[in-house]
């Protein structure tokens, strides 16, 4: 469930991250300013409102338009509330929670106000972070800094919530000459420490002179907590 309670984000910042490494090393076919835009708004937007008592009124009035029958309900509810809840209660049965209003088993869903109170103040500090997405120099149409005839690059700043805190990152396409690289650093964070990352990618080197045949190979490097806990 801690992976399917993020798997929302992911794809947002990933979207966000492939382009933009596409669009620097190929010519852009297309502004795609306001995707990178939208996706920045729907992280750091999902986060408002689970910050917010509207979390807490879906959890009361959503129940009542699901089916009664568990099996066809939503798991979750809001994802990042319950990604919180289970964050700081790995232990407690599942059965704990509230009864489903007129129906079989449990109502799934958490609001804010179910949150322990360093779990509120953790998902508050993440809200605030979402907002690392909005520095992205794409959005605002700066889609390569070129610092001499040899040598250009990018930078993209993300923020990712995961399974087992976050991970903050810092994106560096560049080219050289003709060859195609990017660069990455992450800082992997639990409630208790961080740990670093590093990637490295050599993008579409030519093996042949007509360009048909290419290859691509990447390294990557990394710490994350024991046993992937928070």
């Amino acid at each position: 469930l801690m992976y399917a309670y993020t798997a929302g984000i992911q794809p947002k910042n990933n979207s966000t991250r492939q382009n933009v490494i596409s669009d620097f090393h190929h010519p852009r076919k297309f502004y795609k300013n306001p995707l990178y835009l939208y996706n920045a708004w729907y992280v750091w937007n999902y986060f408002r409102f689970s910050t917010s008592a509207a979390s807490d009124s879906v959890k009361d009035i959503a129940p009542h338009n699901e089916n009664k029958d568990p099996r066809e309900r939503d798991f979750a509810g809001s994802d990042l509330t319950a990604w919180i809840y289970d964050m700081f209660k790995p232990g407690e049965p599942f059965n704990n929670r509230n009864p489903f209003p007129g129906g079989e088993g449990v109502n799934r869903r958490i609001g804010f106000s179910d949150l322990p109170e360093e779990g509120q103040r953790y998902l508050q500090q993440q809200r605030k972070l979402s907002l690392l997405n909005f520095l992205n120099p794409v959005i605002f149409g700066i889609n390569r800094i070129v610092t001499g005839p040899d040598f250009s690059f990018n930078a993209l700043i993300q923020y990712t919530p995961t399974h087992f805190g976050n991970d903050i990152s810092l994106l560096l396409p560049f080219q050289y000459r003709n060859n195609k690289f990017s660069l990455g650093f992450h800082r992997y964070s639990n409630y208790q420490a961080s740990f670093p990352g590093v990637e490295f990618e050599y993008h579409e080197h030519k093996l042949t002179q007509s360009g048909n045949i290419y290859i691509s190979a990447g390294l990557n490097a990394w710490q994350q907590p024991e046993k992937q806990v928070f």
